[in-house]
């Protein structure tokens, strides 16, 4: 963890905890490529896994509290919809097959939008 992130070929990487299984309780520090602007509040990142003969990419989605959640790239729509949850018209819209799993970096945006957007109205109430 003396590295904290790297840029190689106009790529974006930082040091992340990977959990290798649930009911571990430590994880792996490795080097996930970050997929989108890193101030938003729901990042993505993609983690070429070698663990196994052949390798495979995860990708995961980042609150700013630091949760994260992988996605299942087999069952896209239902294991996606629940982290977009408190967003009830972008939760139904996965739901209803409007995306596609290409299309996540189109569903972080909106939610980073509404949810900035939602933010700027709560300050503006409060002042």
């Amino acid at each position: 963890f003396t590295i904290r992130g790297f840029y190689a070929n106009e790529r974006f990487y930082v040091s992340r905890i990977y959990d290798i299984h649930p009911s571990l309780s430590y994880g792996l520090g490795v080097f996930m490529e970050i997929l989108n602007d890193h101030e938003s509040p729901v990042h993505i990142y993609r983690y070429w896994n070698t663990e196994r003969k052949r390798g495979f990419n995860q990708t995961f989605l980042v609150r700013n509290d630091g949760k994260s959640y992988e996605i299942n790239p087999l069952r896209f729509k239902k294991s996606t919809a629940p982290f977009f949850k408190d967003n009830e018209a972008l939760y139904a819209d996965i739901l209803n097959g409007k995306y596609r799993r290409r299309d996540l970096p189109k569903i972080v945006k909106r939610y980073n939008d509404w949810w900035n957007e939602k933010r700027e109205s709560r300050l503006k109430k409060e002042e």
